[in-house]
């Protein structure tokens, strides 16, 4: 998992600091995991990634799940 995670970390956020709230990399995870679930909506994706935060936090290393799709 650690070998995903690295690799996202490589990709480079263009996101304005004042507009971050949760790390990419970490974003990406939530979005890969759930599109290979089947999930394609924002607020399917937040759900999922609640209800799994325990694996996004065991698996991953992630602590802070989104709570809501911000558009």
């Amino acid at each position: 998992m650690d070998y995903i995670k690295g690799k996202f970390a490589e990709i480079t956020d263009e996101r304005h600091e004042s507009y971050v709230t949760h790390n990419l990399s970490e974003i990406l995870i939530i979005v890969m995991c759930s599109v290979l679930s089947g999930l394609d909506g924002l607020a399917e994706l937040v759900i999922f990634a609640g209800k799994r935060e325990k694996f996004f936090r065991n698996k991953f290393g992630i602590e802070q799940i989104p709570s809501k799709p911000m558009l």
